[in-house]
């Protein structure tokens, strides 16, 4: 039991992150403009 405590600490390290934000605009021909923004925000702890 021990062996796989030592793994699962080994395992259960904190990774780096990286936070992306991005506005994607599309402007078409004529007078029409559309914009979309999508994605998942995490807070940090």
């Amino acid at each position: 039991m021990q062996s796989l405590q030592s793994v699962i600490e080994q395992l259960d390290i904190r990774r780096a992150q990286v936070h992306v934000e991005a506005l994607i605009v599309e402007v078409a021909e004529g007078s029409n403009i559309t914009s979309a923004c999508s994605g998942r925000r995490k807070m940090p702890d």
